[in-house]
């Protein structure tokens, strides 16, 4: 149930990798699918990070089963890690940029990610 979300976001980055594959060069339809391909990359690698709430950390719980202490202080100063994360974490988001820009590459082709990146 916890990996719904992230296939979610996949199944979103493949048929809008794909579309912006087949649409006309000429428009701003690539663009466009190339930029939802991205931020559902992103948000497909964000919600796999073992941090509570995000659906990454129901996967470390099944690796934490033995260890009821620390899911406990895990759920209860989820946010708190969540949040520093977000604020202190700038090259650990290297976890989340790199995986996702090279599956948008994969669906999208070399020239969407091109056209987005300059475009942003």
């Amino acid at each position: 149930m916890a990996l719904a979300g992230p296939a979610t976001n996949l199944f979103l980055l493949c048929v809008a990798g794909l579309l912006a594959r087949i649409s006309p060069a000429g428009t701003a339809l690539p663009y466009l699918f190339g930029v939802i391909a991205m931020v559902n990359g992103w948000l497909m690698m964000f919600n796999l990070l073992p941090i509570p709430p995000l659906d990454g950390s129901k996967v470390l719980y099944l690796l934490l089963d033995k260890r009821p202490d620390i899911v406990h202080m895990l759920e209860k100063n989820g946010m708190i890690i969540l949040l520093l994360f977000i604020m202190f974490g700038g090259p650990i988001f290297r976890l989340v940029g790199i995986p996702a820009l090279m599956l948008v590459n994969i669906m999208a082709g070399p020239e969407v990610l091109q056209l987005v990146l300059m475009n942003l």
